[in-house]
Parts: structure tokens; sequence; C-alpha cells
């Protein structure tokens, strides 16, 4: 009994650890439940239930009311961790909002400060923070965007012949989806960007339609769980870095001309209701082709980053060029035009300090067959390659091992506390694909 009672008054001096456990559901979407418990409170894999209020309980004595008996509905785990709010998984039961949360096990203590990495450690691998669930379909690429306008990004996923949003959290929900009916007709690349600033992000599906001889690109807006065509331009579009470090849509047209298969590069807007290719087209003459290009100052002076002809990654200064020793460029497509091929080139993602260059990050895929199978889509693996620039060079600062294809990468942009991330779809051996997100 003193055990008993000494236990109750250490209960009652420490309310705050107490509460620091307990929170509410604020929202419930399918398996996926948002909690008000975050950094701080919550840890990504903590157990969690939900708890409904029952009958009010009675001291049988005093006639005191000792609250609701709390009733469990539902059990999961925290998948997901924000600054103010955290979002978990249902693995058994149901939830709805209102009722009460609860983490199992103590309350998560502040992260203390990383001790620094002993000269010897290797510093230069990276694991992802987290990974989605396996998808049954073979994906050519991927991007990030609001696609729904709730203020948090979705997965855009595509294979050859269907697009997929998803809910990054949880059991990754389909929130809108589109079939590609065509005869004939494949997807080369996807983009998701809010161009029209009506809050949520468009869809961009690059087609290519063999019978029809050209290539074209859907844009597609999220409504009713289906991605329907707004409307459909005549030429490819592909996002790139600008000379700020951020994020921009450029267009390009295929010619019917095997001399003059390709035509100049533009930034591609939304103006007077309509999209349009902004003039003049980008003055650097060895840029030829949309995908897989930056512009990114350093020392004052503008450079543009791109693929060569042998899949090097390049460096192009005013007075002369850097390429990279190994080939970056292999993509999971390619599009075979008027006698040239063109291959959907990875994404390039700059960071600026000071105003100049820092560092370059993108995903390399690894042909088997000493690069014969590349022309095949067939490949030994892949990475997620940083590399720092030095003012004259890229030097390699780290990398994370892909276990498949990288099918694509795109931005997680920040949001909050939460600082951007990289995200890469990655296809295994058996044709299915999952997302691994990686701190940048």
């Amino acid at each position: 009994m003193r055990k008993f009672l000494f236990l109750l008054a250490v209960a009652a001096l420490c309310p705050a650890a107490r509460a620091a456990t307990d929170g509410v559901v604020v929202k419930v979407d399918g398996a996926s439940v948002f909690l008000d418990l975050g950094a701080g409170s919550a840890v990504q894999g903590a157990a969690f239930e939900v708890l409904r209020a029952g009958p009010e309980l009675k001291h049988p004595v005093t006639g005191e009311s000792l609250g609701p008996v709390w009733e469990r509905q539902g059990k999961g785990t925290v998948s997901q961790v924000e600054e103010k709010y955290s979002i978990g998984s249902l693995s058994e039961g149901k939830a709805e909002t209102g009722w009460k949360a609860r983490l199992l096990g103590a309350a998560a203590a502040p992260m203390a400060p990383a001790p620094a990495v002993p000269a010897a450690a290797d510093s230069s691998a990276r694991t992802p923070l987290l990974k989605s669930p396996f998808f049954d379909f073979e994906a050519v690429d991927i991007a990030v965007g609001d696609v729904d306008g709730d203020g948090l990004p979705e997965a855009v996923l595509a294979d050859a012949e269907h697009v997929t949003a998803r809910r990054m959290d949880g059991a990754w929900p389909e929130l809108c989806a589109y079939v590609e009916k065509a005869t004939g007709a494949r997807i080369l690349s996807i983009e998701a960007r809010d161009l029209d600033g009506d809050g949520r992000a468009e869809v961009f599906a690059t087609v290519h339609n063999r019978l029809a001889g050209a290539v074209e690109t859907h844009v597609l807006d999220c409504k009713d769980g289906r991605l329907v065509v707004r409307t459909t331009l005549p030429w490819l579009v592909r996002s790139y870095g600008t000379e700020q470090g951020t994020r921009a849509l450029a267009g390009q047209s295929l010619e019917p001309d095997a001399k003059f298969p390709t035509s100049r590069v533009h930034r591609l807007v939304y103006a007077a209701g309509a999209y349009a290719l902004e003039k003049p087209s980008f003055p650097h003459k060895r840029l030829d082709w949309l995908y897989g290009f930056a512009f990114a100052p350093a020392q004052g002076e503008p450079i543009l980053l791109h693929y060569n002809r042998a899949q090097k990654l390049t460096l192009r200064f005013k007075k002369g060029t850097w390429n990279s020793p190994e080939a970056l460029g292999y993509g999971p497509t390619r599009l075979s035009w008027h006698g040239a091929d063109f291959h959907m080139h990875p994404r390039l993602f700059t960071r600026l300090e000071g105003g100049e260059l820092k560092s370059v990050c993108s995903v390399r895929n690894i042909p088997r067959l000493l690069g014969l199978a590349s022309a095949f889509g067939i490949y030994s693996g892949a990475d997620l390659q940083c590399f720092a620039f030095n003012g004259m060079s890229l030097d390699p600062a780290w990398k994370a091992d892909l276990s498949g294809m990288a099918a694509g990468l795109d931005e997680v942009p920040a949001s909050g506390a939460q600082a951007g991330r990289l995200a890469v779809a990655v296809v295994g051996a058996n044709g299915r694909t999952a997302v691994w997100v990686f701190p940048q």
C-alpha cells in the first residue's frame, strides 16, 4: 500500500511527464492518422494507440467522478514527425477526429547534438530517412508537389501508361490517378508544379505517341480521385535549376527534321490563362536538350551544368569545360527521334551559398556489360550522389547506394522546421517501385 501511495504522489508531482505522451487525433485520412504530437513528443517508428471515451467512472465511496473509461479502438506506428504534429499509420482498428492518441512508452527526449565524426570514420555514405511501401508498377519518373492544395506535398509517380499521386505518409494511399489510353503512346517523364498559382500543383506528363509521330505534354489536375487532362501542350516539359538556386519549368519542341530534330529551349510560363514558351530562348549555344541541365553562378560568372553525349556531367564555363570522370547521365528511358537517340537524363539539383554554386546532387544508373546494356535500360545498380563545387570542378561529397534502378529524383521542399529532402524512385529487380527519401 505504501508503495502504491508513493508512486501516486510521484505521478501527481510530474503531470507534464504524463501529458507528453497523450495527444489528440486531429485528422484521419484512410489508414493515415494525424496526431497533435510533434517533435519532442513523438519519434518515427514509435507505436501509438487510439482511445475513445466510454462511460464515466465514479468512485464507489465518495461518488467523485474519475473520468471516462478509455476504450482502445486502434493502434499503429508513427511514420513521419513534423514540428507540431506527427503522422501515423493504423495497423488495426479505427480512429476518429477528437479521439485520444497515446504514445506507447516514454516520450522522446530532445535530441542531443550529434558527436563529432572521428577522422577515420566514413561519413560519405548516407541512408534514407524513410522508405515507402512497394507499388506494383515499374516507374519511369517521380515528381513532388502539392496536387490537392492541402499544404502537404505528394509523390507523383509514373510508369509507361499510368500516373499516380500518393500521400507521403502512413501507407502512402493513392490520392488521384491517370491512365494514358492512346494506342502506341508511352509516358516519358512527369513534373508537378503550381505554375498557374491556384494553390494546387499541376502534373505535366510528357508523352511520346509513336503512331501519331508526336511528343506532347498533358497538363493534369487532381479532381475527385482522378488526374483530369486540362490541356495538351505541343512541347516536352522539364524542371531545371535557375541561377537563383530555385526550380522552374522549361519547354522544348521536337521537330520532324532529321537535321534539326530539336528546337531551342525556353522557360515555360503561365500568363493570360494559357501556358506559353517565354521569349527569347536560353542564350547558351550548347544547351540543345531539355533534360538534365541547370544554371549556377560561380565567381560572378554564370555557368551551365548539363550532360554531354558521353553521359558525363559537364560544367561549361565561359572559357572552358570540365567533365566528370564517370558517366552519370543514364536515365530509365530514352527516345528515338528521326534516327537520333535522346536520353531522359536525371534532374540536377544545385545548392547555392553566398549566391554561388556550393554543391550538385543527382542519381546515377550503372549499365551492365560495360555500358552496352544502357540502350535497353538494363542496369546493375544505382546510387544517389552529391558533389561539392571547388571553384573549378566537382569533388565527391557523399553517396547513397540504391537497391535497384533509379527511375528519377525530385526535391521535397522545406516546410517549417523540416529541411528540404530528396525523393528517389527506386525500381527493384522484381519491377516494383518504392520511394526513398534522403536528407540533402
